[in-house]
C-alpha cells in the first residue's frame, strides 16, 4: 500500500513536471518575441527599420494539450502498472491496487485535471467570442479523441487482463465506470465547445464581411447597366470570358478572406472529427453560412459589372462549399447560381428569366428583397413588362 501511494504520487508529479516544462518554454518564447519587438522599435529610432509591428501581441501562455506530454505520460503509466503488479505482496490485492492507480492517475489527474481543465479553459475563451482560439480548440478535440482511444487500448491490454485473471468483479466495475465517466465528461465539454465554435465561426465571418466588403464592390463600374448584351442569356462561357478580363469584375477581398478562413477551418476540423460527426458539423456551418451570405447581399446595391463581381464571389462560395463533399449542402448552394443571374439579366429578359428559374418558388417578399438591390430597380418597376412579384 505504501509503494502504491509512492508510485501514484510519482506518476502525478511526472505529469506536472512535463506541463510546467511546456509553460516555462512558452514564457521563454514570449520573452524572446518581446525582446525582438523592442529591438525593432529601438532600431527604427535610428532609421534602420522601416516599420514597427505595432499590432503584435504577446503569445498566450498557459497549460496546453500536447501529444508529446500525452505520449510521455502513457509511457510512464505503463511503467507504473508493471511495478505495482510486480511488487504487490498479495496476489489478490493486484486488482484493487491497479484500480486505484488507474482512477487516481488516469481518470482524476490526466483525464480531469489535465485534459478536462485545459479544455474548459479553452471553452471559456471561446465563450468570449475569441476566434483566435478556434484552431486550438479543434486541435485539442483531435488530441483528446486520440488520448481516450489510447487509454482504452492501454486499459484493456495492460490492466484488464490482470483484473480478469483474478476474477475481481468490484475492480472491474470500478475501472469501467471511472473510465466511462471520464469519457462522458470530456464528450460533454467537446459537444458544448462545438456548438460555441459554430457561433464564433459565423460571427467571425460576419465581421469579415461587415468590415472588408466595400460598398463599391458590386456597384456599376462602366456605362453598361447590365450584362444583357451577352450572346446568350447568362451563358457561362461568355460570363467567364468577361471575368478573365481584369477590367470587368473580380472576386472581392472580403470573399477571398472568408473562403480562406473556411478552407482552414475545414482542414483543421477534418483532423478533429470524422465520418458523420464531421458531415453534421459542416452541414450546420454551411447552412448558417448560406443565410449569412443571403442577408449580406441584401445590404448592397448591385449593377453593371459589379454584378459580375457578385457572381464571382457567389461562385467562389459555392466552390468552397462543394470541396467539403457534403452533398445536401452542395445542393443547397446551387440556389446561388440562379440568384447571381438575377443581377446580370437586363430588364427586357428579367420576367422570362424569373419564370424559368428556381427563384419563382421564392416567397414574393423574399424575392423582392433581392430584386430591389438592383441599381435599376425603380426603372424596372416602371416598365410595362415588369416582372410579377
Amino acid at each position: 500500500a505504501n509503494y502504491l501511494s509512492v508510485e501514484i504520487k510519482s506518476i502525478i508529479l511526472f505529469l506536472q513536471e512535463e506541463i510546467e516544462k511546456d509553460v516555462f518554454l512558452q514564457h521563454q518564447k514570449r520573452e524572446e518575441e518581446r525582446a525582438k519587438r523592442e529591438q525593432k522599435a529601438e532600431a527604427q529610432k535610428f532609421g534602420f527599420i522601416g516599420r514597427i509591428f505595432v499590432n503584435e501581441q504577446d503569445s498566450e501562455v498557459g497549460v496546453r494539450l500536447l501529444s508529446s506530454i500525452s505520449h510521455k505520460f502513457l509511457a510512464r503509466l505503463s511503467e507504473g502498472i508493471y511495478r505495482v503488479t510486480l511488487v504487490t505482496e498479495k496476489d489478490e490485492d493486484v486488482p484493487k491496487n491497479l484500480t486505484t492507480l488507474f482512477v487516481e492517475t488516469v481518470v482524476e489527474d490526466f483525464g480531469s485535471a489535465y485534459m478536462g481543465a485545459t479544455l474548459q479553459a479553452i471553452l471559456t475563451r471561446l465563450e468570449r467570442g475569441d476566434e483566435s482560439v478556434l484552431e486550438e480548440f479543434f486541435n485539442s478535440v483531435a488530441l483528446i479523441n486520440k488520448n481516450t482511444i489510447a487509454i482504452h487500448n492501454k486499459f484493456f491490454k495492460e490492466i484488464w487482463p490482470e483484473i480478469e485473471e483474478r476474477t475481481h468483479r468490484a475492480a472491474q466495475t470500478a475501472c469501467l465506470e471511472a473510465k466511462q465517466n471520464m469519457t462522458s465528461q470530456l464528450e460533454d465539454k467537446i459537444i458544448k465547445g462545438l456548438g460555441i465554435s459554430l457561433d464564433v465561426t459565423i460571427n467571425w465571418i460576419k465581421q469579415i464581411l461587415e468590415t472588408k466588403q466595400k460598398t463599391t464592390d458590386y456597384l456599376p463600374q462602366t456605362g453598361n447597366n447590365f450584362l444583357g448584351n451577352l450572346p446568350s442569356l447568362g451563358a457561362d462561357e461568355d460570363i467567364m470570358a468577361l471575368s478573365r478580363d481584369k477590367n470587368f469584375g473580380s472576386v472581392s477581398a472580403a470573399c477571398n478572406e472568408v473562403c480562406a478562413f473556411l478552407r482552414k477551418t475545414h482542414s483543421t476540423l477534418s483532423q478533429s472529427l470524422d465520418g458523420k460527426n464531421l458531415e453534421f458539423y459542416m452541414l450546420e456551418l454551411g447552412t448558417r453560412l448560406l443565410q449569412v451570405i443571403l442577408d449580406h447581399i441584401r445590404n448592397f446595391t448591385v449593377g453593371g459589372f459589379g454584378a459580375l463581381s457578385l457572381m464571382l464571389d457567389l461562385r467562389k462560395y459555392r466552390d468552397t462549399i462543394s470541396s467539403w463533399g457534403v452533398s445536401p449542402l452542395t445542393e443547397r448552394f446551387t440556389f446561388l447560381h440562379d440568384l447571381e443571374k438575377l443581377y446580370m439579366v437586363d430588364g427586357a429578359h428579367l420576367k422570362t428569366f424569373l419564370e424559368s428559374s428556381s427563384l419563382k418558388h421564392m416567397e414574393s417578399k423574399e424575392l423582392e428583397s433581392f430584386l430591389q438591390q438592383r441599381s435599376d430597380f425603380s426603372t424596372l418597376m416602371a416598365r410595362k413588362d415588369k416582372p410579377t412579384i
